[in-house]
């Protein structure tokens, strides 16, 4: 009798036993089965912060989020350094989303915004290194990521300038819309193809007024001489840098220092003074997918910047003094 007792009471220990480790399994509890927060990286790929739920209440965002948004957050992988993409399956895919320094993830079409903002005013570096970034891995529906990618389009098109219908209708491998009106192509009008690599190539560079007549082209496969006039004026010493805003600047190869500086005019400004910044946008090498695509949703939607003669004439450079 006392045996059976004794049996008795350890079943009913152990039957405890494996109630409390299943009720603490479901509940999440801190031992086992408790899920943790997506950790996104820093700019350098490093680890950076824990990402708060999307449905945080002191969340500036809350209610902003799109499927996307919750797509990349329920499949955070971390940094892509760590995971192995040659080990990915065939069907995945990676989205990437974007953490303020709080912890909250920004809605992917709010980041597509500011990033265009940040560009157009040249301190996309600064408001890169402002946040965190978070990866998502997986297989996601074709239609939504489409969706996702054709959002992100009509917002980024706004930010550029219009793209004219001569060059729309006849693109080329790529152009640079610049704010008095003019365009520098890579490859003569009409020859865009498939490959979009707008600085590299057997092409040659052109530049055409705002009428679409063509004003100069540079048989040297170097669109930046399309700047100058070098037939009233000999090329510039020194080595070559591009700024995004728009200005080139010749540098001494040994010191550093700044021999020369010219605006996209052909006009040489003092280089003892900063020029004002510029909206990156109008510098920027559109490849010819871009330019159908952006080209269509502007006649759609329109587009943020100003005309190209108000953009010219407030492009004026002034003396700003060297910092």
């Amino acid at each position: 009798m006392l045996k059976r007792v004794v049996y008795l009471a350890a079943a009913i220990c152990l039957l405890l036993t494996a109630i409390a480790v299943f009720t603490s399994t479901c509940s999440g509890g801190d031992e086992v089965g408790k899920s943790k927060a997506p950790m996104s990286v820093d700019s350098g790929g490093k680890a950076g912060i824990e990402v708060k739920p999307l449905n945080d209440k002191k969340s500036p965002y809350i209610g902003q989020y799109a499927e996307w948004d919750l797509w990349v957050y329920e499949h955070a992988i971390g940094s892509l350094l760590a995971f192995k993409q040659e080990e990915m399956p065939a069907d995945w895919e990676v989205l990437t989303a974007y953490v303020n320094s709080d912890g909250y993830m920004i809605p992917m079409l709010e980041y597509a915004k500011l990033r265009e903002e940040a560009e157009g005013n040249n301190t996309f570096r600064e408001f890169k290194d402002s946040i965190y970034t978070l990866h998502g891995a997986g297989v996601i529906d074709k239609a939504l990521r489409d969706r996702y990618f054709d959002e992100v389009d009509k917002i980024r098109a706004r930010y550029f300038p219009l793209i004219p219908n001569w060059v729309a209708s006849s693109p080329p491998r790529a152009a640079m819309l610049l704010p008095n009106g003019d365009v520098l192509t890579h490859g003569p009008l009409g020859e865009g193809g498939d490959k979009n690599e707008p600085c590299c190539g057997d092409y040659d560079y052109f530049r055409y007024n705002s009428n679409g007549d063509q004003v100069g082209d540079s048989k040297r496969g170097v669109w930046w001489l399309l700047y100058l006039d070098t037939n009233s004026y000999p090329m510039p010493a020194g080595d070559f840098e591009f700024r995004k805003d728009g200005y080139i600047l010749f540098k001494d190869p040994m010191t550093g220092d700044v021999l020369s500086l010219w605006d996209y005019n052909g006009t040489r400004l003092d280089e003892r003074l900063t020029p004002p910044p510029r909206d990156c946008h109008y510098f920027t090498w559109l490849p010819v997918t871009l330019i159908r695509r952006f080209s269509v949703i502007q006649k759609e939607v329109g587009s943020l910047m100003p005309t190209a003669e108000s953009s010219a004439s407030s492009a004026e450079p002034t003396n700003t003094e060297v910092n």
